[in-house]
């Protein structure tokens, strides 16, 4: 499934901010910040890896660590199924904590607060 380009543009501005603020966000709080992205499901998915897939094009991070588990406070399966492909240089091994705090880590680097 593509996301609508709209969607994607403004779930990257969001995440740009929550960088910035230092923040993560929850599945719930990214949906309620942009109108049309859903809790869960098959469309957030789509949103994210492309979201995550332009700022690993753009600067070289994965934003979409920020976006985590109320729960669990990490990312989704689908986060780690990106690293995998998208840093393949990366420990696969590590724990997820370990990989999500370190992709975070590069994402507040990038955004300094202004």
């Amino acid at each position: 499934m593509e996301a609508p380009e709209d969607l994607v543009d403004q779930v990257y501005v969001v995440l740009v901010a929550s960088a910035r603020e230092r923040k993560k966000l929850t599945y719930k709080d990214l949906a309620a910040a942009v109108p049309g992205v859903p809790v869960r499901g098959e469309k957030m998915s789509a949103v994210l890896r492309q979201a995550c897939r332009r700022s690993h094009e753009e600067k070289n991070i994965l934003i979409t660590a920020l976006v985590v588990n109320s729960t669990s406070g990490l990312p989704s399966e689908g986060f780690y199924e990106l690293v995998r492909e998208l840093r393949p240089d990366f420990e696969t091994e590590s724990a997820a904590d370990v990989i999500a705090r370190r992709e975070q880590e590069r994402a507040y680097a990038e955004f300094p607060r202004s």
